[in-house]
Parts: structure tokens; C-alpha cells; sequence
């Protein structure tokens, strides 16, 4: 995907949210100037901030093998430009580093110096102005609490994935281990992706997904996906316009009738 799609994702996310939203950047999507570029878009999308990482291109998802990362130098650019582009100085600049699993670095069974060779870099992006730091894939509450401790009480986020390299690391265990921020990015997908099988698989065997929809009509989902703020918004148009266009004419339609 392009930064393009992922602004215009973004923007979508953003627009039906009440609570500020922060988006993967993936590495800026090229040169400083690209990565100016992006920061524009993600700024005008209303997100709250971002996250660019070290990696090099083709990156990878960070679970996944064969990594490779930038120089330290080409990484702390990416940072540099992300913080001297943004206008809002709200805008949460996020700093991530894949070196824990970097090929260059021993790959995913790495040891001590891939560990040390992340936090290097965190604290070269954090005195290049990026306000959180996000290594990818520490291993494990020890190591956790050292990574946090290693910067000095500069706010910190973990990713949290289900069975994933950190481990199964819980809400509670991010707080008493000092991180600021955390994201648990499976939680809505994974699941989402796990009751459409079943739900289709319940369809073809039972012919019918009146069980799979576990009681819910189609008033419940557009209720859910907000048709009554959207009617009451609609009637609030008409009699404005009625009240200062006498002579305008209009068919009264509320929510409660099509139901």
C-alpha cells in the first residue's frame, strides 16, 4: 500500500472515532522528503501521531523473518524529517526499531547485542526529537522492563500480538512494567476474521445464518452504525429550511417508519 491509502484508510478510522487514533507509518515511504510528505497527509487525516520504523525496503511485518534495517544514520534522518515536518505540535511522533530481529543482527534468535543495537537506536531517534520510543518484539517481561529502564523514563510503547515474540503480555503487566503506551493490534481483526468463517461456514451447512447472527436484525446493525444520530440530523435540516422557506414542501420520513 501507499502512503495514499494509508491516509485515506486513516481518515475513515479517524472520522467514526471519538478517541485520538495514532497509525503505522511503515519506514516514512522513502527519502526525508517523502517522509514530510507523509506527515502532511497524517496530519490532515486527524490523526494524533505515527509510527516509522528503521527497516529497509522490502519491509516486513515485524513477527515475520528476514528483516533487514538502515544504517542508524538514515534512521534517525527519517525521524529527523518526520518531527521537523509536522505543524501540530501535538502530533505524536513515534519511533520504532526493528533491530531485535534484524538479519544483520542474528535474525529472530538474536541475543543481547540485537537488544543493545535497538536501544542504541531508540535513544539516537529520541534525541532526534521523536517523543515515544517502540522497539519491535522485545522478548518477554525481563527484557521488557530493562528496555523501559535503558531509557531513562522516556515514554515507551510495547506491541502486544497473541502468542507473538514478546509473549502474552496483559494490560496489567504493561503498566507495572513502566510502558506509556500500548497496542494490541489483533484484537479487532483476528476475531472480526474468525466469526465471518464461522458464520459463513454455519450458512452452508445449516443453510441459514439466523444462529451465526446470535438474535441481531438488521435495526440492530443500522442502530449500531448510527442511522438515528443520522435521521435526527436530517430533521433538523427540514425544519430549518421549513422554518425559512415557508413555501417549501418535504414528505416526512422518520426513522421510527422504516422500522
Amino acid at each position: 500500500m501507499t502512503a495514499t491509502e494509508f491516509a485515506q484508510l486513516a481518515r475513515m478510522i479517524v472520522e467514526v472515532s471519538d478517541v485520538p487514533v495514532v497509525a503505522d507509518a511503515d519506514t516514512g515511504f522513502g527519502g526525508p522528503l517523502n517522509v514530510a510528505r507523509t506527515i502532511a497527509m497524517y496530519e490532515a487525516a486527524g490523526l494524533a501521531g505515527c509510527h516509522i520504523e528503521d527497516q529497509a525496503f522490502p519491509k516486513r511485518c515485524g513477527q515475520l523473518d528476514g528483516k533487514d534495517v538502515v544504517d542508524i544514520d538514515t534512521y534517525t534522518e527519517r525521524i529527523a524529517a518526520a518531527v521537523k515536518a509536522r505543524r501540530n505540535p501535538d502530533f505524536v511522533i513515534i519511533a520504532r526499531t526493528d533491530a531485535r530481529n534484524a538479519v544483520q543482527f542474528g535474525g529472530p534468535k538474536a541475543g543481547e547485542h540485537a537488544f543493545e543495537e535497538g536501544v542504541k537506536r531508540l535513544k539516537a531517534a529520541l534525541d532526534a526529537g521523536a517523543d515515544v520510543a517502540f522497539m519491535e518484539s522485545p522478548r518477554g517481561k525481563e527484557e521488557c522492563g530493562r528496555l523501559v529502564k535503558a531509557l531513562q523514563g522516556k515514554p515507551v510503547l510495547i506491541n502486544v500480538l497473541p502468542d507473538g515474540l514478546t509473549g502474552n503480555i496483559t494490560t496489567k503487566d504493561c503498566n507495572e512494567l513502566g510502558f506509556k503506551m500500548a497496542i494490541y493490534p489483533c484484537t479487532g481483526f483476528i476475531p472480526a476474521m474468525l466469526a465471518m468463517q464461522r458464520s459463513y461456514q454455519m450458512l452452508k451447512t445449516f443453510g441459514t445464518d439466523l444462529e451465526a447472527c446470535e438474535g441481531h436484525n438488521i435495526k440492530n446493525f443500522f442502530e449500531q452504525m448510527g442511522l438515528k444520530a443520522a435521521f435526527e440530523f436530517d430533521q433538523g435540516v427540514e425544519q430549518f429550511v421549513k422554518k425559512d422557506v415557508p413555501e417549501a414542501k418535504y414528505e416526512k420520513l422518520t426513522h421510527d417508519q422504516l422500522f
